[in-house]
């Protein structure tokens, strides 16, 4: 799901211990900084320069070895959450729906011509024809979803919730599941963006370098020096450095409510935000915010516990 950030304040780190995936297709705009930088307390010598969508050049240092580390902004992410998209509120202002349509999917006019997320109108009213003409009409409108549910990705018919609070709600999903066991069209096999603290896993610049699916992550509000532990559960663009689940936002922020339409979710967005990722923690089975903490807490003592991170935090904090 692409998201739009709210503001641009600079300043949010994240250290991460991982190999990589492969994962949107888009390309991070990113080269190698010629200069590493060297952090003494946490021991990140190398450096490579990695474009944000609207946050400017980011520096991400690293180690060669797996642990990475970056400055960036906040963003939320409600993909996962049941009411993420409705068919009746495709531009999440209407109180059904949290997000717009136009994050979680492409559309295909009967023309073959292709709307994103940047072209949002036309991308509601090619997905209104391409409804009303049964999803798979030859040579009419399609869909291309890729933040909904599919019962088959070849006709592109979205999953819709059948019964329970959510009922008529498109089915939203998360790169990770939450219960594989469950089917593709069951909300509950996906990470829940309003329970779960997840984190999203930017492009493939990070190949290589760190952050892979299933990481745990020890994530900062660096005003107060708080730490949530999150999950890495979701790909995103290439530009997407720093992007948080809605309820890893509303912890970080200290909120108590959750949003209701697009433009309260996008007032979530966070700055200032040092996030730590590693590698391969013990979270066996389901995911769960319970088992998120307990690997959390314990991955952190190993990385060597909270006044390490604030350690991190100041020296790279201090690069800015």
């Amino acid at each position: 799901m692409k998201m739009i950030r709210p503001r641009l304040v600079p300043i949010a780190l994240m250290l991460a211990v991982s190999a990589c995936i492969p994962l949107s297709s888009e390309t991070a705009a990113s080269d190698e900084s010629p200069q590493a930088v060297s952090f003494q307390q946490c021991g990140l010598p190398q450096s490579l320069e990695h474009m944000t969508r609207r946050d400017g050049t980011r520096t991400v240092v690293h180690d060669g070895a797996g642990t990475i580390g970056f400055i960036s902004n906040y963003a939320v992410n409600t993909d996962g959450a049941p009411n993420s998209y409705h068919p009746d509120d495709l531009g999440g202002s209407g109180g059904l729906a949290i997000n717009t349509i136009c994050n979680g999917a492409n559309a295909f006019s009967a023309s073959g011509q292709r709307y994103n997320y940047s072209q949002c109108q036309p991308l509601i009213d090619t997905f209104r024809q391409a409804r009303s003409e049964g999803w798979n009409k030859p040579g009419g409108a399609r869909m291309d979803f890729y933040g909904v549910a599919t019962k088959d990705k070849t006709d592109a018919v979205p999953c819709i919730n059948e019964s329970g609070t959510y009922a008529g709600y498109m089915v939203s999903t998360t790169s990770l599941a939450a219960d594989p066991s469950l089917g593709v069209c069951n909300q509950e096999r996906y990470l829940n963006a309003l329970e779960v603290n997840f984190i999203i896993r930017p492009g493939s610049k990070l190949n290589g370098v760190g952050m892979n699916l299933r990481d745990i992550a020890a994530v900062v509000n660096t005003e107060t020096n708080d730490i949530h532990f999150a999950i890495v559960g979701d790909t995103g663009p290439a530009t997407g450095l720093g992007e948080g689940s809605v309820a890893l936002l509303k912890s970080l922020g200290q909120r108590d409510d959750f949003p209701r339409t697009r433009r309260e979710t996008y007032r979530y967005g966070q700055n200032d935000v040092a996030t730590y990722i590693f590698p391969a923690a013990d979270l066996a089975g389901n995911v769960t915010q319970d088992r998120i903490d307990a690997a959390g807490k314990a991955a952190m003592e190993a990385f060597g516990g909270k006044d390490r991170i604030l350690s991190c935090n100041q020296e790279l904090l201090g690069t800015q």
